[in-house]
């Protein structure tokens, strides 16, 4: 019948045994992302981040796969072997990394490069690598090994980009040098040396026939060479700004280039004539590509200029509109029906080419965790999440207990009175908070400073409470009625950090005029100018008994002062970059400093002689602290790790390594027996500090609802949480069946990993837990024995069109 079809398959169904699933947290990228690539057959895509992670996504449905860690520094790009079974990164730390694309194993490591690493790629075949580098360098690898066949030499300052040619048996390769080099793939000798351009060359690319060549440059102009004499061949020169990108069309007769000048234009490949000049953009356009069989074009601008054209009539096909921010790249797949865009909102969007319709959204979830608190009895925390909130959680629990919101920009820190009832906060909203810590309400806004207020803090007995400013000052206030009490001005910078001494009638300050200050609280004058730093002052601290302060500074010192006279005791001299942290040991005998320079020292508290160098991160340090017995030191570092080191022997003891990203915050239990780390990786996990063991991890999804696990895979969660989660099998296969639900969602169990000693509210979690297996006739016996996953999939689904024209679909099997 006219305008009526069926389409007839089978629906198959396979019995897939697998090992234990692995549970996925909905936590996307937390940093922005550097690159994305679609597998070969279109049905997973790859993304890279400056968080450090690469993350295989789901085309479908848009859940994430896996994590691809292991890296210690950003990752630049990412890119699919050919036959779409292997995946290599290139990243900031100097490396290179091999993973199987089917599983998420990390394969090898490609070592050799001694700077960063900005691209990296497969050859035609699979069975070689070509990274470039800032090191000047572009190496070759063995694909299966990891063994470097050949060191690509002569540029003469870093490589940005590499290509192969479509037959793999030469390299083109560009760099700030401002030329391309055209290499032979086999033996590595140069053919041709590409000079011409008068600025940063970004981009290179062989046509299909590999007998020419398209650079790109920071000098306004792309151009086409001849791949074997290296003349000119074409110039563009008609973009008034940095071109962004340029392309070949996949027959090579067109050129795409895109610019900061706002515009796209698209060029005749062999007369340089320009066919189509897109003007209509607000911002610079910073990418473009042809569709895989030419007729189409995508080009990025922006987050709303975002078009796919089509070539033979000139009219836009789709506006592909969705995201928040930037959008940086887009790519079509394999068989252009989709594209994938990344944008620095944090997220990865698939869209149909002809409708712009957004087909999977590649996100995470989880508010950004910028720090933590402990109450003094450690039964509560409190996260700094997302931008303006904050959130108070049940230690004892794993539940989020208050909310805390009112304060309109992002929050800097947070301080539990001494008593535990009241919370102070800092924000970038100009403002400090008091709030009730049982309510969560806010009982004091401290709205007299004029600029970002960086830092809030109580005195010893909880009367007072001390703020710092980018306004150059710090501030008294009385804690029990919000009055301004005293205004301590004197510092020409920002004030980074202040503390009370311990008897509470003195205050320290640091700040970035070089300086750090004492303050006599009953009248608020200076009483020591602590001037001898030749760089900002980071932080400052009196020693327990209240007799000297040490500071810490951007000039690579950290400095004993006496605290009645101001005078300099003795220099801590050692490390060779910024001191961010030195403080005092519980007994005041010792003191603890932590460097960009990735290390922390022990000195001697009264000598300032150098006790212990305590090496082993791999980053520059955030922190380094006293444990609460004050016998180790618990160091935090850009390396997504932090450390429990020995004092008398300098031994690492532990090493808490299961963060993804950098660990912002770290603080020992009060009773010394645990330690709780914050991380830009959106999750908070607690330890034991003896035995290095991982008690259980807990995640803000946002400001409401939270997920928390133990260490043996069970989980309590809230119920909208519990929707964004999904297994993954061994092989990246996504199952969602409610048996793994009804094994792992053991709200039981969770508290028993947290330390909780309510055991009758743990036994009626655990009747709850028996009461549903019952009802549900499920042998529990089955989850010691792995899992029989019943999987389903159409025959011949590649034939089926996305849009029926009917409203049945007639299946036969």
């Amino acid at each position: 019948m006219k305008g009526r079809y069926v389409v007839l398959f089978l629906l198959q169904f396979n019995v897939v045994w697998c090992q234990q699933p692995r549970l996925v947290l909905p936590i996307g990228h937390t940093n922005i992302i550097s690159s994305v690539a679609f597998s070969p057959d279109g049905k997973r895509i790859v993304t890279s981040s400056l968080d450090k992670t690469a993350k295989i996504w789901d085309v479908v449905t848009g859940k994430l796969l896996t994590d691809l860690k292991g890296h210690n520094d950003w990752i630049s790009y990412v890119s699919f072997s050919p036959d779409g079974k292997k995946i290599i990164t290139a990243s900031y730390d100097n490396t290179a990394k091999i993973w199987d694309a089917e599983t998420g194993r990390f394969l090898t490591e490609l070592k050799g490069h001694n700077q960063v690493l900005h691209f990296a790629c497969f050859n035609p075949n699979g069975k070689k690598i070509i990274t470039v580098s800032d090191d000047n360098t572009a190496k070759i690898w063995d694909a299966n090994t990891g063994k470097m066949l050949i060191n690509l030499v002569g540029h003469t300052d870093g490589l940005l980009y590499a290509q192969y040619s479509f037959d793999g048996k030469r390299i083109v390769t560009c760099s700030r040098d401002k030329s391309a080099r055209i290499w032979n793939a086999e033996n590595g000798e140069l053919i041709v040396d590409l000079k011409g351009h008068r600025d940063y060359v970004n981009y290179c690319q062989f046509d299909k026939e590999g007998k020419r060549v398209l650079t790109s440059s920071e000098d306004n102009s792309a151009k086409i060479w001849d791949a074997g004499t290296g003349k000119i061949l074409l110039d563009f020169k008609s973009h008034g700004d940095k071109i962004t990108s340029a392309h070949f069309s996949p027959d090579g007769k067109k050129v795409i280039t895109t610019s900061k000048d706002k515009t796209a234009k698209i060029w005749d490949a062999v007369t340089g004539v320009i066919i189509k000049d897109f003007k209509d953009y607000k911002d610079p356009v910073d990418y473009a590509e042809f569709s895989p069989d030419g007729e189409k074009v995508v080009i990025v601008s922006d987050k709303k200029n975002n078009k796919v054209w089509n070539l033979e009539t000139g009219k836009q096909v789709s506006n592909l509109i969705g995201h928040t921010s930037y959008v940086a790249t887009a790519r079509f797949s394999g068989d252009g029906k989709s594209i994938v865009t990344i944008s620095n909102d944090l997220t990865a969007k698939v869209w149909e080419t002809e409708t712009g319709r957004v087909k999977a959204d590649m996100q995470g979830h989880g508010a950004t965790i910028r720090g933590l608190e402990i109450n003094p009895d450690a039964t509560k925390i409190i996260t700094i999440s997302g931008e303006k909130s904050l959130q108070e959680w049940d230690a004892l629990t794993g539940k989020i207990a208050i909310i805390l919101k009112g304060h309109t920009d992002a929050v800097n820190s947070v301080c539990f009175s001494p008593d535990g009832k009241k919370i102070v906060t800092a924000s970038y909203d100009s403002t400090a908070k008091i709030w009730d810590a049982i309510s969560g309400k806010v009982i004091f806004d401290l709205k007299e400073h004029m600029d970002i207020v960086y830092f809030a803090a109580f005195s010893p007995d909880g009367k007072k409470i001390v703020t710092t400013s980018a306004d150059n000052m710090a501030k008294v206030w009385d804690a029990s009625t919000g009055r301004l009490l005293k205004n301590l001005t004197g510092h020409t910078d920002v004030v980074n950090m202040a503390e009370f001494s311990p008897d509470g009638n003195k205050v320290v300050t640091a700040s970035v005029d070089h300086t750090a200050k004492i303050w006599e609280l009953s009248t608020g004058k200076i009483l020591g100018n602590l001037k001898g730093h030749t760089d900002a002052v980071n932080t400052a601290h009196f020693s327990p008994d209240g007799k000297n302060v040490v500071t810490s500074s951007d000039d690579y010192i950290a400095k004993i002062w006496d605290a009645g006279t101001g005078q300099i005791i003795t220099d801590l001299t050692g490390h060779s970059a910024m001191v961010k942290t030195a403080v005092f040991s519980p007994d005041g005998k010792k003191i603890t400093t932590a460097s960009v320079d990735n290390t922390a020292k022990v000195w001697d508290g009264a000598t300032g002689k150098l006790i212990r160098d305590l090496k082993g991160h791999k980053e520059p340090l955030v922190s380094s602290r006293f444990s609460t017995d004050g016998k180790k030191i618990i160091t935090t570092s850009w390396d997504n790790t932090t450390k429990v080191w020995d004092i008398v022997s300098g031994k690492m003891l532990i090493d808490f390594n299961k963060h993804n990203d950098v660990v912002i915050s770290e603080q020992p239990s009060p009773d010394g027996k645990r330690i709780i780390t914050a991380s830009f990786d959106n999750t908070v996990r607690v330890w034991s500090i003896t035995t290095g063991r991982l008690f259980y991890t807990f995640f803000p999804v946002d400001s409401v609802d939270y997920f928390a696990q133990s260490s043996s895979g069970y989980y309590q969660t809230t119920s909208s949480a519990a929707k964004l989660l999904h297994y993954v099998t061994k092989d990246l296969k996504i199952i969602t069946f409610e048996q793994l639900d009804v094994k792992y969602n053991r709200p039981d169990k969770v508290l028993e990993a947290i330390g909780n000693t309510d055991t009758a509210l743990i036994k009626s979690y655990r009747k709850a837990y028996e009461k549903r297996i019952k009802k549900l006739g499920i042998d529990t016996t089955a989850f010691r024995d792995g899992y029989s996953v019943p999987e389903a999939d159409f025959a011949k689904r590649d034939g089926i069109e996305y849009e029926q024209k009917n409203g049945t679909l007639k299946l036969a099997g």
